[in-house]
């Protein structure tokens, strides 16, 4: 299993050099977005952490195997502020697709919630 938070300079440098797998992938983003939903902000250490991960991230190469859309579906669920300290901290081109997506995949999570009566609706 990756540790997003967890991860070593040789784990990185693992990272980097291989095509990610299907399961890697996977794991990459399951671990992400239970740190960032797991996290508590606190304007100081945590924060730095999560602006740590992506750039851990950046270094294994991640961003260029994983797409914008991917990742901006597997913040979905993650809280907006968590989501929005750790896609500030993306690679400026990447953090501009990811910021589409995700604003895309909040827009029809949203919409579906508020068709099927979910908390939108209420009103």
């Amino acid at each position: 299993m990756i540790d997003v938070a967890m991860l070593k300079p040789s784990e990185i440098r693992q990272l980097a050099g291989v095509r990610l797998s299907a399961a890697q992938t996977g794991e990459i983003l399951s671990s992400l977005a239970a740190v960032l939903t797991q996290a508590t902000l606190d304007g100081g250490a945590i924060n730095d952490h999560i602006g740590c991960i992506a750039d851990d991230l950046r270094m294994a190469r991640a961003w260029e195997q994983i797409s914008a859309s991917r990742l901006a579906s597997a913040l979905v669920e993650v809280p907006l502020e968590s989501a929005w300290l750790f896609i500030s901290n993306l690679p400026l081109k990447y953090s501009a697709d990811v910021t589409r997506e995700w604003r895309t995949e909040l827009e029809l999570k949203s919409a579906d919630q508020n068709s099927y009566g979910g908390p939108l609706a209420a009103g």
